[in-house]
């Protein structure tokens, strides 16, 4: 049962020692383990430049910085059929990453990941093509869905002021 409001104050050092000390060295290690990404991608990328294969730039990136790093290739796959067991923080890096780049680390589940676009392609949007004739016809579909949306809520925005009280429309 809840009594009332405890005033505040400032701990003691011996209170919180134990916490504060955790989450320095807490801090630290993430501190770390961002510069080792830092370095990791400077050599892989170093390494591709240089004209290595890219598992090649991996092992040769863990040698350097004396860690295990484990490398796994995607098959090919477009946008619209991505692999079913991609990790999304994976997906949304490649689609900002060139042919050729590699990501920034990204942490995700208490791993590093770094991020190779190996080759891609983007659709043919010719005017004559398929896919641009679809993609124009849901982004005109879209566009006209939201601005019905805006009129009729613009519509109903004014029935309502209609009906306010007095004091309310001042």
């Amino acid at each position: 049962m809840w009594h009332g409001v405890q005033p505040s104050r400032k701990p003691l050092l011996s209170e919180i020692r134990e916490k504060v000390s955790a989450d320095y060295v807490d801090g630290e290690k993430r501190k770390r383990f961002v510069e080792l990404g830092r370095s990791i991608h400077n050599t892989i990328e170093t390494r591709l430049k240089a004209g290595d294969a890219f598992d090649r730039a991996v092992a040769s990136a863990a040698a350097a910085s004396s860690v295990k790093i484990d490398a796994k290739t995607l098959a090919p796959f477009t946008r619209r059929q991505p692999p079913q067991d991609i990790d999304y923080s994976v997906f949304g890096a490649l689609q900002r990453l060139d042919k050729g780049r590699v990501s920034d680390m990204i942490i995700a589940k208490e791993h590093g990941v770094l991020v190779y676009a190996a080759d891609k392609k983007l659709p043919d949007m010719n005017e004559t093509s398929p896919q641009y004739t679809a993609a124009r016809v849901q982004i005109a579909m879209a566009s006209s869905r939201l601005a019905a949306n805006s009129y009729l809520n613009d519509i109903v925005t004014e029935e309502l002021k209609k009906s306010e009280p007095p004091e309310a429309k001042k």
